[in-house]
């Protein structure tokens, strides 16, 4: 059964960390688009990452950065006014394997692993987070809200937001149930200077398995999953510095 998914992706700044994981995104929906599932993003900022979403062709809302609840419900009611079957929101930090896309069925899908290399490049941890790293929501679950599922006015806290709404607006409160997973860096962060979430407070406490190292060994496992060409990119970005500026 052939289907279509939506990124809903908000951004602010961290242009050159932009321009790799908007690279990645893409490259993300043609591969899902080789397996019959049409895949698309859509980003919302205010700034030049419009710029370098118009070039990979991505969905564009103009929003300012005040709440990020609110940029997140634009990019869910775009998705579902646009009639995607899925819409899922990912970090604009964040590189993910398009494998997690395949085979859905229809149900509100939570994804558990995640990996994050630290904003100096100098190190990665790997975790299991029992509440959820990515939501993959059927649109239809949004319909009676206007696809508009967050409290609008959160700067954090938007996924569990998203989620508890949902399941009160669904019959019988189903359990969301989780997927399982292929491998521990399908959903990676690389952070930067400009950081919502404590690297250090995930490490506590998810009691995450860690690695030191140059920026080239810290990246070196994920050349098994993603391009080699936007790891490289990855690893000048953080060997320049350019990840402790904004």
């Amino acid at each position: 059964m052939s289907y279509s998914i939506c990124f809903v992706m908000p951004a602010f700044k961290r242009y050159a960390l932009s321009e790799i994981t908007f690279a990645q995104r893409k490259l993300m929906c043609d591969e899902l688009a080789g397996k019959g599932i049409k895949a698309d993003c859509v980003v919302i900022a205010d700034d030049e990452n419009l710029d370098i979403a118009k070039m990979y062709g991505f969905h564009i809302v103009e929003r300012d950065n005040e709440f990020l609840g609110r940029r997140f419900n634009d990019g869910h009611e775009l998705a579902g006014k646009l009639g995607f079957d899925y819409s899922t929101p990912v970090g604009s930090d964040m590189f993910v394997d398009h494998e997690l896309f395949v085979g859905l069925d229809d149900q509100f899908t939570i994804t558990n692993y995640y990996a994050i290399v630290r904003k100096d490049g100098g190190n990665i941890a790997t975790m299991f987070v029992d509440w959820g790293i990515l939501q993959i929501i059927p649109t239809r679950m949004m319909k009676s809200m206007d696809y508009r599922p967050c409290a609008e006015d959160l700067k954090r806290g938007c996924d569990t937001s998203a989620r508890n709404r949902i399941k009160n607006r669904t019959e019988n409160k189903i359990l969301i149930p989780a997927r399982k997973e292929a491998h521990a860096y399908e959903c990676i962060s690389f952070q930067s200077k400009q950081q919502i979430t404590s690297y250090q407070g995930l490490v506590n406490t998810y009691k995450a398995h860690t690695f030191e190292g140059e920026a080239t060994e810290v990246i070196a496992p994920l050349r098994k999953w993603y391009p080699e060409l936007l790891l490289d990119k990855m690893v000048e970005y953080y060997l320049s510095g350019t990840s402790e500026k904004l």
